[in-house]
């Protein structure tokens, strides 16, 4: 995911390539939408939202990283 951080994708390219590569569940994929599979894109989209795009493609590619990262998007004020 490297490339991304110099020449981010547009939005359905990321998708399509999050689906493939298993990142999120898809019917495309056979990762239907299971509890896991949801709460982790929740969490994703809460990065995304609060922290950015560049730190959304920093977690997504070190996954080790989303848990901690997520508890730190938390911990902002509501009016965010």
């Amino acid at each position: 995911m490297e490339e991304w951080r110099e020449s981010p994708p547009e939005t359905n390219e990321a998708r399509a390539r999050l689906t493939k590569e298993n990142w999120v569940a898809s019917p495309l994929n056979g990762l239907f939408m299971g509890d896991l599979y949801r709460v982790g894109a929740e969490m994703l989209l809460d990065i995304k939202l609060y922290q950015g795009l560049d730190m959304f493609y920093e977690v997504i590619g070190d996954p080790g990283r989303l848990i901690e990262t997520w508890e730190k998007t938390r911990a902002r004020p509501a009016s965010m």
